[in-house]
């Protein structure tokens, strides 16, 4: 969710100022249109995990209505994380902590460019480059500034490692509940912010599947179409066999 909230802010703030609108009032309609992308999304995965959580009996559904809490539902649900095969304890502990941290960042960068906007007005282009700065700082303004281009920079790596932990998360819960397509369904989770929040709420209604015996499944299936094979084109004295004798 960090993801999609400041990247979508931070284009708006560029779309902005390509129109050469840097003013206060339109950063603050910048944030408002975030919040309410975020407010949509959150709101219609609530739903689909809701409902995931009510097939499962868990208690204290309404929770996956609360930021940072819906992780925990989302792991619980999910069941273990698996990566290379080990099976990794306290993962949705992790996730969490990295959505603290990434919300938090991302929070003081926003709070940080509108200090500078209300007191020292929009930023400048910086000649030669298609940046915008402000210049000049000194005092309060100065440390402000430090902060926000602190933030900036710590984000960018935090919000990465947070994304590959959102991306195991979603893959273990798409094995669950579309096994078939959960590498597709997980890529997706990486390319598209939006997609977690839609998959999830239109899988709300899938069974939940056992992956281990799902996968168990197709491996036996294969086999016997091997065999059947063998049977039909290794045997030479199958009347149906048009090859004849076949070496294996």
């Amino acid at each position: 969710m960090y993801h999609l909230i400041y990247s979508t802010y931070k284009n708006w703030i560029m779309i902005s100022r390509e129109l050469q609108k840097d003013d206060l009032n339109n950063l603050i309609v910048g944030i408002s249109m975030v919040v309410g992308l975020w407010l949509t999304l959150f709101i219609l995965q609530g739903f689909g995990l809701y409902k995931m959580a009510k097939n499962k009996k868990m208690a204290k559904k309404w929770l996956v209505f609360v930021p940072i809490a819906n992780i925990y539902y989302i792991c619980k649900i999910a069941g273990s994380c698996d990566i290379f095969g080990r099976k990794i304890k306290h993962f949705g502990l992790y996730v969490m902590i990295a959505q603290i941290v990434s919300s938090v960042l991302c929070i003081m960068a926003i709070a940080s460019e509108m200090y500078l906007y209300a007191t020292c007005g929009a930023p400048m282009p910086v000649e030669g480059t298609y940046q915008y700065s402000w210049s000049g700082l000194h005092g309060t303004s100065l440390s402000v500034y430090r902060l926000y281009e602190l933030c900036e920079y710590v984000v960018f790596f935090v919000g990465f490692l947070s994304q590959i932990l959102i991306y195991l998360l979603y893959s273990s819960l798409f094995k669950k509940y579309a096994p078939q397509n959960y590498m597709m369904l997980s890529l997706l989770v990486w390319f598209i912010p939006v997609a977690p929040y839609v998959t999830v709420f239109a899988l709300r209604n899938r069974k939940e599947i056992d992956f281990a015996a799902y996968m168990r499944a197709k491996q036996e299936a294969f086999f016997r179409q091997q065999q059947q094979y063998r049977n039909m084109y290794g045997n030479p004295n199958n009347p149906n066999n048009p090859y004849g004798t076949y070496t294996w």
